[in-house]
């Protein structure tokens, strides 16, 4: 019996002591201004690397969920709208990647479903 192999992906951020309050801020910002020509660059890379990986496990989907978490510890969503969130948004990453795939000119937080784009 051979032991199984399993991915694990993990973000580090490494910032100066003056930019401490710096990696959600600058998470944020991706999030907000990342072009749809960007992801699908970043998910053809990830895909070609990792081809088993899943999608929501990609460096611009576990930042917008980052950023969904933070926004609902700070807005004090209750759980039952925190997990609503959560499943929006990852039951609508096929339909993202899609969107983005066929209008690269976009940027991603425009083909974000309406509830997600209104938590950011």
């Amino acid at each position: 019996m051979s032991p199984e192999k399993i991915t694990y992906l993990h973000d580090f951020y490494f910032i100066r002591y003056p930019d401490s309050a710096g990696p959600m801020s600058w998470i944020h910002r991706r999030v907000r201004h990342l072009a749809c020509a960007k992801l699908n660059e970043e998910i053809q890379a990830s895909q070609a690397a990792y081809p088993t990986l899943e999608p929501w496990l990609l460096a611009p989907f576990r930042h917008t969920t980052t950023v969904l978490a933070r926004v609902a510890t700070r807005r004090k969503f209750t759980d039952e709208q925190r997990q609503a969130l959560g499943e929006t948004f990852i039951s609508a990453i096929p339909q993202i990647m899609q969107a983005c795939a066929e209008n690269p000119e976009r940027l991603y937080r425009d083909v974000l479903p309406e509830g997600v784009v209104a938590a950011l």
